[in-house]
């Protein structure tokens, strides 16, 4: 999901309270003043961010895991090592 494809960003919204400790909403007001962006938007963009963080990091572990259960045998190794060193060959010309 890109940032752009968060519901606040693109009008469909919700109303909700939350509870921030006061020096972070004072950082939070300065940022957006800075930036000229509502609150609400700031902590939509803070929002979507994190939970895109969160996917991708599930994503890596994901990955990293397969890797453990399934890794590349040597003739792998050794055909991503030619393919490569005649790839940089080709760059080098």
């Amino acid at each position: 999901m890109s940032l752009g494809r968060v519901g606040i960003l693109m009008g469909m919204t919700k109303k909700l309270a939350i509870s921030v400790p006061d020096e972070l909403l004072a950082e939070v007001d300065a940022e957006r003043k800075v930036s000229n962006i509502s609150r609400s938007r700031l902590f939509g963009l803070a929002a979507a961010t994190y939970v895109e963080q969160r996917r991708r990091a599930r994503a890596i572990d994901r990955y990293v895991r397969s890797y453990a259960l399934h890794p590349e045998t040597d003739e792998e190794l050794e055909a991503t090592d030619a393919f490569l060193r005649a790839a940089w060959a080709a760059d080098d010309q």
